[in-house]
């Protein structure tokens, strides 16, 4: 309904001349062969409008709600008007237009449906959203392939964090649509495994995660939830192995990977292990920067410094950035030369250096470009799942 309202409406709703939004609304709510009967106008119908223009809503719905108990043409313009109070935030009004509209015997069978759609946009809008859960349910009812109906139930169950619930319309919504939303499903079974986590419930958390791999095989959250699950149970030798699967599934989170892979090398005492593997890691060509950068503070602290500025140099021959200079500016401590006059300019450049790396983000969602220092499995911006990678 919001996407088809012509632009048009609320200019004409909120300009100065109530006889041009008057014919052109009265034109608009009736269908070509009805055309002549739109000269014959209520009167009531301009007042409604002098109401709207003269900023007196209330007036204004008493007046349209009267006059659709006898005019069946002046629907389409109830929708008009309580989508131009949901926009302008007065949802109360927009609630009592709609409502009215749907206690209306005569009404048709689409515009029954739209004005319930349109209610529940309304409790949307306001927060209340058991309310608007009640009304897209009845609308299912009425229409079980109903996508925008389940649109809306997935965005509530998704608020209200009731992962099973979405789980199940995700699901409907698919088969309605054709779109694969296997992905998303995926990260349902993840988020309800991080509570069974949480309240000590590892069997079943785990069985989530199988699902959630089965429903998604690329799924790295799943991947990586159950490596920390091996990990933490003190297996350190098959979490390596499941570690080493989700850096062949997704290399661009190794970032992610490799402090639990230098937990484990150490709980095994192979950290001489973990050192030449970080080498092996440093000659290879990385499509982001956030895996060289660890790699090169890893190996810092390792004391391979001459390594680490040779894997930012690599690196910056390749692909030229600012932030691999910084870094590698970083990496230079103590100061790289013994003139005191130098040391404190140096010490200037590490101390730029240093809040360029602070200031600057590390993930960025492929979808909507939303940046962030930190991992969100949904993105914050355009709340799709899964969309955020390492920059």
């Amino acid at each position: 309904m919001e996407q088809a309202l012509s632009p048009w409406l609320d200019y004409l709703l909120l300009s100065g001349s109530a006889v041009l939004a008057g014919w052109w609304l009265g034109r608009s709510t009736r269908p070509p062969e009805a055309t002549s009967s739109a000269r014959n106008i209520r009167p009531e119908y301009f007042k409604g409008l002098n109401y709207v223009i003269n900023e007196q809503p209330d007036k204004a719905i008493e007046v349209f709600i009267r006059m659709l108990e006898v005019d069946q043409d002046t629907v389409e313009t109830h929708f008009a008007l309580g989508l131009l109070y949901r926009r302008r935030g007065e949802v109360e009004r927009a609630i009592r237009i709609h409502r009215n509209l749907i206690a209306r015997p005569n009404l048709k069978p689409g515009q029954h449906a739209n004005a319930l759609l349109e209610l529940g946009l309304d409790y949307m809008r306001s927060g209340l959203l058991d309310r608007a859960e009640q009304i897209f349910q009845e609308m299912l009812k009425v229409n079980p392939r109903s996508h925008q109906a389940l649109e809306e139930l997935l965005d509530i169950y998704q608020q209200e964090r009731a992962w099973e619930q979405a789980v199940a319309v995700a699901r409907r919504l698919s088969n309605s649509t054709g779109r694969n939303l296997a992905p998303t499903i995926a990260q349902f079974h993840c988020e309800q495994a991080e509570a069974l986590f949480q309240q000590g419930n590892k069997r079943q958390a785990l069985k989530l995660l199988g699902k959630a791999l089965r429903t998604d095989s690329g799924c790295v959250r799943a991947a990586l939830l159950r490596a920390d699950s091996v990990r933490r149970d003190g297996q350190p030798q098959k979490a390596l192995r499941l570690y080493q699967r989700v850096n062949d599934q997704a290399p661009g989170f190794l970032a992610l990977v490799l402090p639990h892979v230098r937990e484990c090398y150490t709980l095994l005492g192979e950290e001489d292990k973990f050192k030449a593997f970080l080498h092996h890691l440093a000659e290879l060509e990385h499509h982001d920067l956030t895996t060289p950068l660890l790699l090169a503070q890893l190996l810092t602290e390792y004391g391979e410094r001459a390594a680490a500025v040779h894997c930012l140099a690599r690196v910056q021959k390749r692909s030229p950035d600012p932030l691999l200079v910084a870094h590698t500016l970083k990496l230079l401590d103590p100061p790289a030369t013994d003139d005191p006059a130098g040391q404190r300019e140096m010490e200037l450049l590490r101390s730029g250096a240093t809040r360029v790396l602070e200031e600057s983000p590390a993930y960025q969602c492929r979808r909507c470009g939303f940046k962030g220092k930190n991992l969100h499995w949904q993105c914050l911006g355009c709340k799709n799942w899964g969309t955020v990678k390492p920059l």
